[in-house]
C-alpha cells in the first residue's frame, strides 16, 4: 500500500466522526435544548407513559369488577334455589358446596378489586400530575419564546438603525468626494482654457501684436477652445461614471457587510440571552 493511500485512509477515519450531518444534528439538538422543545418532548413522553398505565389499570379493574358481578349473580341464583329446595334433598348439599366456592371466589375478587382500584387511583393521580407539569412546561416555554422574540426584535431594530446610520455616513462621504472631484476638474478646465488663450496670444509676432491680435481668426480660436472644452467635458463624464461605479460597488459591499454583521451579532447574542433567561 502506497503512502498516499495510507494517508487518505487515515484522514478519512479522522474526518468520519466530524461529518457535516452530525454537526448539523448537534446544532439542531442544542437549539432545541435552548428553546425548551426537548424538555417538552420528554414531559410528553412521561404523560403518554402514565396515560398508558392508567388505561391498563382501568381495564384490569373493569375486568375484575365484571367477574365479581358474574359471581354475585350466580350466588343470587343459588340462594334463590336454596330457598326453594328442602334440606333433605340431595341437591341441597351441592348447592351449599357451590355457594361456598363462589363466596370464597367473591372474597378474593373483592380484595383484588380493592387493590386494582387503589392502583388505578394512583395511576390517575400520577397521570394528572404529569399532565399539569406538561401544561406548566409548555406555558413557560411559550413565555420564554415570547420574551426571546421581543428581545430579538429590539436587537434587530437597533442593529438596523446602526447599519442604516453607517450606510448613510458612507454614502455622504462618497458624495462629498464626488463633489470635490467635480470641482477640481472644473477648476482644471478653466486653467486649461486660460493657458490656451495665453499661448495663442504669445504665439503672435511681437512687432504687430496689437494689430495681429485684432486680425486673428476668432472663429478658429473658438473652434479650438470648443474642442478642448469638449475633451474636458468627456473627461469629467468619465470621472463621474467611474465615481458612480465605485459608489455603487461600495453601497453593495456595505449592504453585504451589514447583513453579515447583523446575523453574526444575532447568532452570538441569542444563545447568551437564552442562557440568561434560563
Amino acid at each position: 500500500m502506497s503512502f498516499l493511500q495510507k494517508w487518505t485512509q487515515a484522514m478519512s477515519k479522522k474526518l468520519r466522526p466530524f461529518s457535516l450531518t452530525d454537526r448539523v444534528w448537534k446544532v439542531f439538538d442544542a437549539y432545541e435544548e435552548y428553546i425548551g422543545v426537548k424538555e417538552v418532548r420528554r414531559i410528553q413522553q412521561s404523560v403518554l407513559k402514565c396515560e398508558a398505565e392508567f388505561v391498563e389499570s382501568s381495564k384490569g379493574r373493569r375486568l375484575t369488577q365484571t367477574q365479581l358481578m358474574a359471581i354475585q349473580d350466580q350466588l343470587k341464583q343459588i340462594r334463590q334455589k336454596l330457598d326453594t329446595v328442602q334440606r333433605s334433598d340431595e341437591s341441597y348439599l351441592d348447592l351449599v358446596t357451590n355457594e361456598h366456592k363462589l363466596i370464597k371466589n367473591e372474597v378474593n375478587l373483592i380484595k383484588d378489586l380493592q387493590l386494582k382500584e387503589e392502583i388505578e387511583r394512583e395511576n390517575f393521580n400520577r397521570f394528572s400530575q404529569k399532565l399539569r407539569e406538561a401544561h406548566e412546561v409548555e406555558r413557560l416555554r411559550e413565555e420564554k419564546s415570547k420574551y426571546l422574540s421581543l428581545i430579538g426584535s429590539i436587537v434587530g431594530a437597533l442593529l438596523g438603525i446602526v447599519a442604516t446610520s453607517i450606510n448613510h455616513a458612507l454614502k455622504m462621504k462618497d458624495f462629498k468626494q464626488l463633489v470635490k472631484a467635480i470641482e477640481t476638474k472644473n477648476s482644471t478646465t478653466s486653467e486649461v482654457a486660460d493657458q490656451l488663450r495665453n499661448d495663442i496670444v504669445r504665439s503672435l509676432p511681437t512687432v504687430d501684436r496689437g494689430t495681429q491680435v485684432e486680425a486673428l481668426d476668432v472663429k478658429g480660436a473658438k473652434v479650438l477652445l470648443q474642442e478642448n472644452l469638449e475633451k474636458s467635458s468627456i473627461k469629467v463624464a468619465e470621472i463621474l461614471s467611474v465615481a458612480e461605479s465605485n459608489l455603487e460597488y461600495k453601497m453593495k459591499m456595505n449592504a453585504i457587510v451589514t447583513v453579515v454583521t447583523t446575523y453574526a451579532l444575532i447568532a452570538i447574542t441569542l444563545p447568551l440571552i437564552i442562557k440568561f433567561l434560563e
